[in-house]
């Protein structure tokens, strides 16, 4: 269960998470009783004496029995509860809570304060609040990240499918392999996707998340589940790729709209094939968003880049550095 929440100056927590893990995304934005039952173990159980931070975003059902729980063997004057993001569930929240004694603070995305018999919480503690909640997701997402990064022994090595020569390089399979690392790394992921959508795409036609290699395909499905769209997945599709992996496309003639989702990207070769397979069967890939970038989006002029990280930023030079490869550099 630790890989549920985050520990800090607060205890937080993201519902769609432990939905995730307890019913395995099939009901993404509902919280059934398995998922109530987690929380109530980690408010009860997890730092006590620490304020719990709930954040509710992409949740619209919370159930019957959730305001219940919360109320009962007088868990609101045990511990401060904060729910955040709660623009699904708002009006169930307040019904719910209408009883209680609560603090509630309406801002564009309606979030819900609801203390303890203490001193209520104010509107400068609660954005406060906020933003620790903010900083503290982006440290842990960036460190996650930076572990991912493995130096090669030897100084420079080429990279697969580029034509550069580097002292190291990332490895998604450490995010994968972990289940706190992939569920945090995920709904980051996601949401940052999510604020992408909205800003950068306006889709001509569905839109569709595509994802090209076997890691970056991992993420794709992930975040395709945690947001509710459709998405492909091409084995190999890259500069190693096959024939067959045209067939893909057969049934997809002039459909779609793709948002292309992966790990690392490098040089942008995969997306640039990517891209070009897609309109070779009238579909559109303009867009791409990724973990982390090694150069920043202006680099690419063929496709609009989102990422989490530039990785230039979060490694030191001397660790990471790169450079074009010349047959007679090794």
């Amino acid at each position: 269960m630790e890989h549920l929440y985050l520990n800090d100056e607060f205890v937080y927590v993201r519902l769609q998470g432990i939905v995730w893990h307890t019913n395995a995304l099939r009901r993404k934005s509902k919280l059934l009783d398995s998922s109530n039952n987690i929380l109530i173990n980690i408010i009860d159980n997890v730092n006590p004496l620490k304020k719990l931070v709930i954040n509710c975003k992409r949740i619209n059902d919370i159930g019957q029995n959730l305001i219940g729980l919360l109320s009962s063997n007088n868990r609101f004057n045990k511990r401060k509860i904060i729910f955040i993001e709660t623009a699904g569930i708002h009006e169930a929240l307040l019904s719910s809570l209408k009883e209680l004694d609560i603090s509630k603070f309406d801002s564009s995305h309606y979030h819900i304060v609801s203390p303890t018999n203490s001193t209520n919480m104010s509107l400068e503690e609660y954005k406060d609040c906020i933003r620790k909640v903010n900083e503290l997701e982006e440290k842990v997402i960036k460190r996650i990240i930076i572990d991912s990064y493995y130096k090669f022994e030897e100084g420079y090595r080429v990279l697969p499918s580029t034509a550069i020569l580097a002292k190291g390089e990332f490895n998604a399979c450490s995010i994968i392999s972990s289940p706190k690392n992939f569920l945090w790394t995920s709904l980051y992921l996601a949401d940052k996707v999510e604020e992408f959508i909205q800003k950068e795409i306006k889709p001509q036609k569905k839109l569709r998340l595509l994802g090209v290699s076997l890691r970056g395909a991992i993420f794709t499905s992930s975040i395709a589940l945690l947001l509710g769209y459709d998405f492909d997945t091409v084995d190999h599709l890259g500069p190693k790729h096959k024939l067959y992996d045209v067939d893909f496309f057969e049934n997809k003639i002039n459909k779609y709209q793709y948002l292309y989702i992966g790990d690392y990207i490098i040089g942008g070769t995969e997306v640039k094939i990517a891209k070009t397979y897609a309109q070779i069967y009238g579909n559109r890939l303009e867009h791409a968003f990724v973990i982390g970038s090694l150069f920043k989006p202006e680099r690419f002029s063929t496709f609009k880049l989102g990422y989490l990280v530039n990785i230039l930023d979060i490694i030191p030079k001397e660790n990471i550095d790169y450079k074009l490869y010349l047959d007679n550099e090794i």
